[in-house]
């Protein structure tokens, strides 16, 4: 007996000790902690790190004081760059400067995270570009996000309308707490990681700066760009038919309501754009009645619009533009926030459509049409 009461005290102080420890450690872990500083990563903590350095006031300093809001994935993150965009917009004494939260996997159902923090104002146009591979069935799934990814963008109730993620899962993420803690602790324990390793390298580790996350990533073309064509077939993100959800409850068209709702209370415009990606995207990765359908449902929408679409040589893979890319769709959005096109006039058209002819295709012999 006496045994038993002495091993129940140990056991009591070893559990006040675990919980005391694990307080402690899960206080160090907030979203500009240090060693989550050192060890900051991904696009999504390094965007609602740049929410957070946000000085309104500062933004809309200029006459007219409106935003642009560029808000999405790493396409849109490519697609543009702000400080060229703000630098011509100040030229043409246009009322609106350019502010762009862009992220790795940031289809609409990530960037609502950030979307619903942002101070819109009426009059502020948020632009957000759209994808057929992120209406894929299923898409929190296929695109393999850790779950602390899902929970750092979406909030508790949001994370209940995941078609795909079981009650179990739901249950689990909506009652971690703190909430800092699990949405932080990898980047923490990679900050921890560089400091251990310090001694080993002879110097201190530095910050990282996220540049490739919050301006865009400096690519002119991946190795591996061609064996994406000769084996599209087999590639992760051929879309075949049964694959795309265009349903309301599909992660990022059920999304897509809520930025609807978020822009028009604030008053501000929404708009839509497609990224289209090199000329044989749509060819070798959508089955036909994928496209057939996807177009379609675009098309509908009362927000789209039509941009340019860059040359082949204008993107670094299948979709992300590089600067030759980014040199087109921002001289174009710079002249759209003044004229509001619906689609391009017919001399951008002309352009786009001459660079783009003069693009060697990738295709190899086996996959081009034969000749008639």
């Amino acid at each position: 007996m006496a045994e038993t009461t002495v091993a129940v005290r140990h056991i009591r102080g070893f559990t006040v000790l675990a919980l005391v420890l694990y307080v402690l450690f899960a206080w160090m872990v907030q979203p500009d902690s240090i060693m989550v500083r050192y060890g900051r990563h991904n696009g999504s903590s390094w965007n609602l790190w740049k929410f957070r350095q946000l000085d309104e006031e500062l933004e809309r300093s200029h006459t007219g004081g409106r935003i642009l809001w560029l808000v999405g994935s790493s396409m849109l993150r490519d697609s543009f760059d702000v400080e060229e965009l703000n630098r011509s917009l100040t030229q043409n004494e246009s009322e609106y400067r350019a502010i762009k939260f862009g992220q790795s996997r940031g289809a609409t159902g990530i960037s609502r995270g950030i979307l619903k923090q942002l101070p819109l104002r009426e009059g502020d146009v948020v632009l957000h570009g759209m994808s057929v591979e992120n209406q894929r069935r299923d898409w929190v799934e296929f695109t393999q996000l850790p779950d602390w990814r899902i929970m750092m963008m979406n909030s508790s109730s949001e994370i209940w309308n995941i078609p795909s993620w079981g009650w179990q899962k739901k249950l689990e993420a909506t009652v971690a707490v703190p909430r800092t803690f699990f949405l932080y602790q990898e980047e923490a324990m990679d900050g921890w990681t560089e400091w251990l390793n310090a001694p080993f390298y002879g110097e201190a580790p530095t910050e990282p700066k996220g540049r490739r996350h919050l301006e865009f990533r400096r690519k002119t073309k991946l190795k591996r760009t061609q064996k994406m064509v000769d084996e599209s077939e087999t590639f992760r993100n051929h879309m075949r038919s049964g694959d795309l959800d265009l349903h309301p409850t599909q992660y990022n068209i059920e999304a897509l309501s809520d930025f609807r709702e978020i822009v028009e209370s604030a008053g501000a415009t929404l708009v839509l754009f497609e990224h289209v990606g090199r000329t044989i995207y749509k060819d070798i990765y959508l089955d036909d009645d994928i496209e057939r359908d996807w177009n379609r449902w675009f098309a509908a929408q009362p927000e789209a619009i039509q941009f340019p679409v860059p040359p082949d040589d204008g993107y670094y893979d299948m979709k992300h533009p590089n600067a030759k890319g980014r040199a087109v769709l921002t001289a174009y959005l710079v002249d759209w926030v003044t004229h509001r096109w619906d689609q391009p006039p017919m001399d951008w058209v002309t352009s786009w459509q001459q660079q783009r002819a003069k693009t060697t295709s990738m295709l190899s012999p086996s996959q081009q049409e034969p000749a008639e």
